[in-house]
């Protein structure tokens, strides 16, 4: 009988639980069961899993990320003038919350400024007016006012809460959870960890073994641009292995587990973050093997802040061309459906172009500003 690898009770049917190696909120699929506990799986949700899909959320939703279950959540974005703003892919921006100002003038009339999401909302906010002014019409208001879409001030930003504190813990946890998936060992120091591990603690305590580890071109590949890997060599020459997990393209970290087995062996996991489909990483195993199984970068190294500031881009670049794509998609749908079993005309299709060119238009003149 199987025990938990974190609680050490007997695993039954009754309390196994699937163990997410990445968690199902960033795309992962593999969850397999017989590894952890309903209580261990719990634990390691609140003290593991939360805080790395908080760090990496914003990734996920700019990508328009696939998962097994539930939708991403909308992000807060922010522009020059400090404007939040709400972000979910496919859609348009949308603010935070309304605005409402009313100012009383000197000869006894009044202006009002609303900032609202919708329509409706607006009646809503102008229901606050009447209250104030019950004999104004709203109606007659709506027919007056004058009615601006704003645009945001300057690029938008966004914050990534990403680090060792965050990552680590889950790394160090995943391999060991992929480890016991493969039937070998998990760190020796896992449940001693996770029992005191206090993510609100100063300094966060850092689990043993684990450290970011970049190898060279060629070493790991991943067949798209936006991906979680997970790769496992185990080396009975030094009766240790190496586990290797890559969160985004981004985040690359090792975690060094125990081996005591006779023969080399190597396992791995990849999936493409934006279709969901699962496949496997190209791998230099020669190459990995050869390698010093130990840090390759130390945080605050000038090295590490470039190349963590190059895959960021390259995400965020993705992210760009799937609006893009996601909001032509529309235009196209908008200018062309329903056809109604007609057949397309040449005009169709040029009213098609032209509509995709002024969006084009548009968008470049938002990158210029």
């Amino acid at each position: 009988m199987a025990a938990c690898i974190i609680t050490s009770v007997p695993i039954t049917e009754r309390n196994d639980s699937r163990a997410h190696v990445i968690p199902s909120a960033l795309g992962g699929r593999l969850k397999p069961y017989g590894i952890l506990s309903t209580d261990a799986n719990q634990l390691l949700n609140d003290k593991v899993d939360l805080p790395l899909v908080k760090a990496f959320q914003p990734l996920m939703t700019l990508l328009g990320g696939s998962r097994d279950r539930g939708r991403n959540p909308a992000i807060k974005v922010t522009d020059n003038s400090g404007e939040i703003y709400s972000a979910t892919f496919g859609n348009e921006l949308s603010l935070t919350r309304p605005k409402f100002v009313m100012d009383e003038q000197a000869d006894g009339g009044f202006t009002l400024e609303i900032e609202a999401r919708s329509i409706d909302e607006l009646r809503t906010l102008l229901g606050q007016f009447k209250k104030k002014q019950p004999s104004h019409d709203i109606e007659k208001i709506l027919q007056q006012a004058k009615i601006v879409q704003k645009m945001p001030e300057g690029p938008l930003g966004i914050q990534l809460q990403l680090g060792p504190a965050v990552t680590y813990p889950a790394a160090f946890v995943a391999a060991s959870i992929f480890a016991a998936y493969k039937n070998l060992d998990v760190h020796s120091g896992l449940k001693t960890y996770i029992k005191n591990f206090d993510q609100t603690a100063v300094p966060v305590n850092m689990p043993p073994d684990t450290f970011y580890f970049y190898p060279p071109k060629g070493a790991v590949e991943l067949a798209c641009e936006a991906g979680h890997s997970i790769v496992l060599i185990a080396d009975p020459n030094r009766s240790k292995a190496l586990c290797l997990i890559n969160y985004f393209n981004i985040e690359s970290i090792g975690v060094v587990l125990p081996y005591y087995g006779s023969y080399p062996v190597s396992y791995s996991y990849a999936i493409n973050i934006i279709t969901g489909q699962e496949f496997l990483p190209l791998i230099a195993e020669d190459l990995v093997r050869s390698m010093k199984w130990e840090p390759t970068h130390v945080l605050g190294e000038a090295s590490l802040f470039d190349v963590t500031r190059v895959r960021i881009e390259k995400i965020m670049y993705r992210a760009t061309l799937r609006v893009f794509e996601a909001d032509t998609i529309k235009i196209v749908e908008k200018e062309l459906y329903p056809a109604d079993g007609r057949t397309l005309t040449e005009a169709d299709f040029n009213r098609v172009i032209h509509e995709v060119a002024k969006y084009i238009i548009f968008r470049n003149t938002l990158g210029q500003s």
